[in-house]
């Protein structure tokens, strides 16, 4: 009897240490990094920042990025996080052990609840090595979203705490290439081009590496034309470049950037994604 009422508690323990857990932290220092089960290779690697954690896969068939700006929370020796497209429960379960990154992916229509396949040895587990540098394949495809994921505006921008004034003054900072406080025509396609690719990368269920070079290709095309459209609509000075001021007024009209952030772009190609961001301004 006494091992049945100490079996239960523990059950009842078990569960409740599992179901509590609050996401109030940042990632840990010892997995900040480019981590890959295969440094040498392009397959798939993950970028973990204090902020939150940037995935690359890359086959013949099928490449994706995913950006999840998370906290974290503490699962006995796991630490799991979310993502926005699923923010009920965690997407991703990684600890740090003999120099390695260990992760686990949750089974396939997970209820949430149960945490069995954390300590089950037989569970599919990825042994991550710490990478010098990203894959040089991967950078060359990925290196607009690799650099936008580096700088502060993801964690400043779209984490749940962020703040208008400081996305808005440390993306100028991004955007300003020569620090003058003023955006001209390329900087602010350079910037587009980016938002572009990172849109339609991450919301893709079907793209390649062809793909991907296409879509830079057709980017750098097609984005010149919503940068002149930027500038037509908040030049008030006629200088053909963008003021802090004038900024302002977009970064208003766009509601701090929340009209960028509740548009749907999943599976749009990219002259789709240009032709939406345009009737943010018509």
């Amino acid at each position: 009897m006494k091992f049945i009422i100490f079996s239960l508690f523990f059950l009842f323990y078990s569960f409740n240490s599992y179901a509590e857990f609050i996401y109030d932290k940042n990632f840990p220092a010892n997995t900040h990094g480019i981590w890959s089960d295969n440094c040498n290779t392009s397959e798939y690697a993950i970028i973990i920042y204090d902020y939150g954690a940037l995935e690359i896969w890359l086959y013949d068939d099928y490449s994706s990025i995913e950006l999840s700006v998370s906290k974290t929370a503490n699962i006995n020796d796991w630490i799991s996080y979310k993502n926005k497209e699923n923010d009920t429960y965690p997407i991703n379960f990684l600890k740090f052990q003999n120099g390695k990154l260990i992760q686990k992916i949750p089974p396939e229509n997970w209820n949430g609840i149960e945490y069995a396949f954390l300590e089950d040895t037989t569970y599919k587990a990825y042994n991550l090595n710490k990478c010098n540098k990203i894959n040089t394949e991967l950078n060359l495809l990925f290196e607009p979203i690799i650099s936008f994921t580096n700088s502060n505006i993801p964690k400043l921008c779209l984490s749940n705490d962020s703040k208008s004034d400081e996305c808005f003054q440390n993306l100028i900072q991004y955007l300003d290439i020569t620090n003058d406080y003023n955006l001209s025509s390329a900087e602010l396609t350079r910037g587009i081009k980016t938002l572009v690719l990172f849109f339609y990368l991450s919301s893709s269920d079907d793209i390649n590496k062809d793909t991907v070079i296409g879509s830079k290709l057709l980017s750098f095309a097609l984005t010149p034309t919503l940068s002149e459209l930027f500038i037509l609509n908040y030049d008030f000075d006629n200088s053909d470049s963008l003021s802090i001021n004038e900024l302002e007024y977009a970064f208003t009209d766009l509601d701090g950037g929340k009209d960028l952030a509740n548009n749907s772009f999943k599976n749009l190609n990219i002259e789709n994604i240009i032709n939406a961001l345009s009737e943010l301004f018509q």
